[in-house]
């Protein structure tokens, strides 16, 4: 099953984690170009077959008035406003596509804006930005990113539990307490020829 996202939906409010997958099979979400997705406190995109969100996707905060309109009466966004968005490990490497999508003011409730485990996936040109945690990597997970852009997190990117992320050409800026938090020290990340 595959369900498209497009322009039209473009002020899309989530509810609390909402779940994209099916147990009787494999369902698809596709998100268009330019869409704006907003969601609201405690709300979550839980992916469990495969997402494909095209350039300039961006996931935020309902109260993002910078983009794709006010929604939220003036109140300001702020890191931690939405959970964030979780990668089951039933979706493997082929099945996320979110190269060029931007994701904002994301980990609440101890999330991150995005979390991902137990694969080896591949992720170019990803803005994570204003959130408590940005990018989660976990259970032996080997994510590679390059072009990644990790802007005013409080922590930019954690891995834990055996992780082993790769990150080339990219940007760790302005993250408040760390760039990359490693708590599996046995591990060695490469974080080499970034800025």
């Amino acid at each position: 099953r595959r369900a498209p996202w497009a322009h039209a939906l473009a002020r899309l409010v989530m509810v609390p984690a909402m779940a994209m997958g099916a147990v009787a099979g494999a369902a698809e979400l596709r998100i268009d170009e330019g869409v704006v997705v907003k969601f609201g406190e405690d709300a979550e995109l839980v992916v469990r077959d495969r997402l494909v969100a095209s350039r300039g996707v961006v996931f935020t905060s309902i109260r993002d008035g910078s983009i794709g309109g006010t929604t939220a009466n003036g109140a300001a966004p702020a890191a931690g406003d939405w959970r964030g968005i979780l990668v089951e490990p039933s979706v493997g490497p082929g099945s996320l596509v979110l190269s060029g999508a931007d994701i904002r003011y994301a980990g609440g409730d101890d999330g991150a804006a995005l979390t991902l485990s137990q694969h080896d996936y591949s992720l170019s040109n990803l803005t994570v930005r204003d959130s408590v945690r940005g990018i989660r990597v976990t259970d032996g997970g080997v994510a590679r990113f390059n072009g990644l852009s990790l802007l005013r997190n409080i922590v930019g990117l954690e891995a834990d539990r055996g992780a082993r992320p790769d990150i080339t050409a990219s940007e760790l800026v302005g993250n408040f307490e760390y760039a990359v938090l490693n708590f599996s020290p046995v591990h060695v990340l490469n974080a080499r020829g970034n800025w």
